[in-house]
């Protein structure tokens, strides 16, 4: 993926121009169309998401209970926490994603850990949000 769209990306601001231009091949861009799974709940997780352009929902059991915009990211639960999708997520528009394979998610968290520790936050908020 381009370097210059990951700096729009919120994730990876900070990042220098050097740290981009190394992340970048790390990242396939995907064009998905409206209504497409991305995720789906209780299955493997192979993938981490960041939602460049689009909406998606995300849906637990039957419930909607997050929209997701650009810069909104998801999957990275099933690659730290445990290896099942806690939701699905489902293109709700045309979309374009950034996707990261686990492998290359774990070389980037190791590589880039001010980046580990932006998903560690969101993945503590969104468990105790579920929680509650």
């Amino acid at each position: 993926m381009d370097a210059h769209k990951l700096q729009a990306v919120p994730l990876f601001q900070g990042l220098s121009s050097k740290d981009l231009d190394r992340l970048g091949p790390m990242i396939d861009e995907v064009d998905v169309g409206a209504n497409r799974p991305l995720a789906v709940e209780d299955t493997l997780g192979h993938e981490f998401f960041v939602l460049l352009e689009g909406t998606c929902e995300v849906r637990v059991g039957d419930e909607t209970v997050a929209e997701l915009h650009a810069g909104d990211f998801f999957g990275e639960i099933a690659l730290i926490e445990r290896d099942r999708r806690t939701a699905t997520v489902v293109a709700t528009t045309p979309a374009k994603v950034a996707v990261m394979t686990r492998s290359a998610f774990r070389d980037m968290s190791t590589r880039y850990p001010e980046i580990g520790e932006r998903l560690r936050a969101a993945i503590d908020e969104r468990m105790s949000r579920a929680a509650s």
